[in-house]
């Protein structure tokens, strides 16, 4: 009976009744396949961009209040770096990294400059290295992440031969200190 009832509408519909139910059908589709995925999707982005303006609006503040106050962004500033007392720690840092690295730090040239001006004073070192481009890169960038008052000056290479994978490599380091009271 069913099937009648299906045969019978089907022929008063005629072949626009037909269209029009598959345009329905494949709208529906469409909406839950396509247009459904890409709003969720939307609406994530949306909040994601919500939020990442509520950081921006809060670290804007907190510019602002800095600004405010450069006299406490200053002291803040100078506190960071640590006492002159604390040198030899900081060189057996360096050591260290090298040891990690299967590098010999024979002889160093030390040398304090003392800033007129500023309230840091400056401890440079200069190192002669010798290994492999890895070994000397490794020991670098140890240094450079153990050591947050280090900044490199100067770093050269030299190789004795082309294929010779050993380098000598120059390495002048700054140490940055604050002034003991």
């Amino acid at each position: 009976m069913n099937q009648l009832v299906l045969q019978r509408l089907l022929r008063r519909a005629g072949p626009a009744g037909l269209a029009g139910a598959l345009l329905t059908v494949l709208a529906i589709a469409g909406w839950f396949g396509l247009v459904q995925p890409e709003t969720s999707h939307l609406n994530e982005t949306l909040a994601q961009s919500q939020a990442l303006q509520a950081r921006l609006r809060a670290s804007t503040h907190k510019v602002q209040d800095l600004a405010e106050n450069p006299d406490e962004q200053l002291q803040r500033f100078y506190g960071f770096f640590p006492g002159t007392a604390t040198v030899p720690d900081w060189l057996a840092v360096i050591d260290r990294a090298a040891t990690r690295e299967h590098l010999i730090l024979q002889q160093g040239e030390y040398r304090v400059i003392r800033d007129r001006l500023g309230l840091l004073t400056r401890y440079q070192v200069a190192l002669p290295i010798h290994g492999t481009y890895p070994q000397i890169a490794n020991f670098i960038q140890r240094v450079l992440k153990e050591v947050p008052i280090a900044a490199i000056e100067s770093l050269s290479f030299e190789r004795q031969q082309v294929g010779d994978p050993q380098l000598d490599a120059k390495l002048r380091l700054i140490l940055f200190f604050g002034r003991e009271s």
